[in-house]
């Protein structure tokens, strides 16, 4: 979000669904300045909750909440990764076509993020999935590139999940990383 700010794009809102505090350390210093809607689920960081003023919306990952709460609030989880969440949170408010930037899910250039996502306390380059047994796949362009059995399965996930919605397009206008069986791409 940061990048897309400092690039004058703003979004149509931003979701954080990662339990962890690094998610809220992504946003921390600017999530109270943003006007944007803020997409959270019971797994968020409380803190970027409450530093974002503006509108929010959300979903459960945990049906005790439903009960808890004696409603039914819908789940928009899926696949194990922010896309699949945003994904189904766009689809879920009526957007169509949907566009991914970034969602790589490959090592493309031989590195885990873009430089210009790199995380503001961290510049190292370290690989959180680098494993022996990564693999490769074919990446947008039809050569071969680098992932993980977990971003693979991120992959594969989404591509199940485009695959059982109809009249819906989806373009990857990512500068490279892996195909994305069922969307369109935009290869620059």
């Amino acid at each position: 979000v940061k990048v897309l700010l400092e690039k004058g794009i703003q979004p149509s809102f931003v979701g954080i669904v990662d339990p962890k505090e690094e998610s809220y350390k992504l946003v921390e210093g600017f999530i109270d300045k943003v006007e944007y809607p803020l997409y959270f689920n019971d797994a968020t960081p409380i803190k970027a909750i409450e530093e974002h003023h503006g509108k929010k919306f959300f979903s459960l990952q945990n049906n005790f909440l439903n009960n808890a709460l004696n409603m039914e609030v819908p789940s928009l989880y899926g696949g194990g990764s922010i896309a699949h969440s945003l994904t189904k949170v766009a689809l879920y408010m009526g957007c169509n076509p949907i566009v991914f930037i970034g969602q790589d899910l490959a090592y493309t250039d031989e590195r885990e993020h873009d430089i210009s996502s790199r995380s503001p306390w961290d510049s190292s380059t370290y690989r959180f999935y680098s494993r022996e047994d990564d693999i490769y796949v074919d990446d947008v362009f039809g050569n071969k590139v680098r992932t993980s059995l977990q971003l693979n399965t991120y992959r594969i996930s989404l591509y199940r999940f485009l695959s059982e919605i109809k009249e819906f397009e989806c373009i990857n206008d990512t500068n490279g990383g892996a195909h994305i069986n069922g969307a369109i791409h935009n290869k620059q």
